[in-house]
């Protein structure tokens, strides 16, 4: 990270990177599964979509 960032900055970001796997991993189970209501199909490929770039802003910020 840029000199702009601080410790706590660089914790967050290396703490919520995992999260962020944990969650677009959690979202990639349920959608293999049959008989998934249309609601929580669109929910879990929601969580993909969101995080799925914010790892990559994370990740990059951390290598800046």
């Amino acid at each position: 990270m840029s000199a702009d960032h601080n410790d706590a900055d660089i914790m967050f970001a290396q703490m919520m990177i995992p999260h962020h796997q944990q969650a677009v991993e959690m979202s990639e189970i349920l959608l293999a599964k049959d008989d998934i209501p249309a609601e929580v199909i669109e929910f879990a490929q929601g969580v993909i979509d969101a995080q799925g770039p914010e790892i990559d802003r994370m990740n990059y910020m951390l290598e800046t």
